[in-house]
């Protein structure tokens, strides 16, 4: 059955909406500047006042406008708080997003304004595979060079991203699978087959533990959800330890979840989508995190965007949680970018040693994706190498690493949408 396109309706969006909203916004926008120039008025007089000395009439003037712009939580000066002001206007005047689109999380119109569909979505039509054919060469080529060093190789791909809201008799999962994404999935699986390339499905995973694809991606974001990823890592870790021929525990006694506590911080995390609209227009997301219950000891050595390398040594909340995403207490601490509450950012290297294990070393090319992914594999590798190939230097040589390194295995993990020639080079 080929995809639908959804059904358009855009004139509700158009007006009166837009014009009230903007009306509306622009009268707030100057009623936080009027009482923050008061506020700062009344500060900075009062500053001058208290020195008890007599003060020029131009820096009685000037005084305020100096203090209004130097105010470090100025209301008025927050992108934060413009976009969550302009979003519940958005709302109030009746705007909805929709959760829908494989790129940025909106159905959007020509226009680039949000709409609501008259009768139930659909998904998006098939396109043209975005990864092209000299990546699949390139993958083929990678992974020939890897078995010529004796290297296995290992593909993890990520389920297509695409929220399917609907009022339809199809359910979730239907709807998915005659999506783009999944389309794109039939046709990279087909092609990894055909090159003899091994691969390991998250998306066959993703249905086992969450049967709704509405459950796998955070609504606010392009990123999978941490306990989709938790959730799959025994069979990763399974398949991983099959390849290597390990007797090592299985994956459900490594990653027993009586052995990680569950953190749930609810409504709490504004993705990279959901800060476009604001909270108020649309709600964040529940973040859920784990932590081990039991002792541990990293080291982990991390070389940033600047070239400096950096080093810590502690247990795992001390050395891999960002202790600044952790807490979102404070004025408009939900909006900064909690998905990295594993390992911080995205960084061109990090090297994890777990002093807990003496054996396995593992080399992972990921982008954002595969950050909780290697996170949650160091707990079984004395070893985790994560390259991020987006920010490699001019200099770096994957070959030389691997000769370096000389990995037990290299797993690669990108979301679709990363596959062009200033992304993705293996050789």
């Amino acid at each position: 059955m080929a995809p639908q396109t959804p059904n358009r309706d855009t004139s509700k969006a158009k007006f009166p909406a837009r014009v009230v909203v903007s009306v509306l916004f622009v009268v707030c926008l100057f009623g936080m500047m009027a009482g923050e120039l008061w506020n700062s008025t009344k500060i900075s007089c009062g500053e001058m006042r208290a020195t008890h000395k007599k003060v020029p009439l131009w820096k009685y003037a000037l005084s305020p406008i100096t203090t209004f712009v130097k105010r470090e939580e100025s209301l008025f000066f927050s992108r934060f708080a413009c976009t969550d002001l302009y979003g519940g206007l958005a709302r109030i005047c009746g705007k909805k997003s929709i959760f829908h689109s494989p790129t940025d999380g909106y159905l959007r119109t020509s226009d680039d304004i949000n709409f609501e569909c008259s009768g139930p979505l659909r998904p998006l039509p098939c396109v043209e595979t975005p990864i092209p054919q000299w990546c699949i060469e390139q993958i083929t080529d990678f992974k020939d060079y890897l078995e010529s060093k004796g290297i296995p190789f290992l593909y993890l791909l990520p389920p297509g991203r695409e929220f399917l809201e609907s009022d339809s008799s199809l359910g979730a999962l239907d709807m998915y699978m005659q999506s783009s994404s999944y389309a794109e999935r039939q046709k990279l699986t087909g092609q990894f087959r055909e090159n003899n390339i091994l691969y390991f499905d998250a998306f066959e995973e993703f249905i086992k533990n969450s049967p709704s694809p509405q459950n796998w991606f955070y609504r606010t974001d392009h990123h999978w959800k941490i306990e989709r990823v938790f959730e799959m890592m025994p069979a990763l870790t399974d398949e991983i330890r099959d390849i290597l021929h390990l007797d090592r525990p299985d994956g459900k006694t490594i990653f027993n979840k009586y052995l990680f506590c569950e953190n749930q911080d609810p409504r709490s995390f504004i993705g990279s989508t959901g800060r476009r609209g604001g909270r108020f227009f649309v709600p964040p997301d529940d973040l859920i995190y784990y932590l081990p219950n039991f002792e541990t000891d990293f080291s982990v050595i991390t070389i940033n965007h600047h070239g400096l390398n950096i080093f810590n040594r502690g247990c795992f909340e001390k050395t891999l949680i960002a202790t600044d995403k952790v807490s979102n207490n404070g004025l408009f601490k939900i909006y900064q970018y909690r998905y990295y509450i594993y390992c911080g950012t995205d960084y061109y290297k990090q090297h994890i040693i777990n002093h807990k294990i003496d054996s396995g070393r593992i080399l992972i090319l990921k982008d954002s994706t595969g950050i909780p992914v290697g996170t949650f594999l160091s707990f079984c590798f004395h070893e985790t190498m994560m390259i991020d190939l987006r920010y490699q230097p001019k200099n770096f040589n994957l070959d030389r690493l691997i000769d370096q390194y000389h990995p037990d295995i290299v797993l690669i993990v990108y979301q679709l949408n990363c596959y062009n020639d200033k992304v993705f080079r293996l050789r």
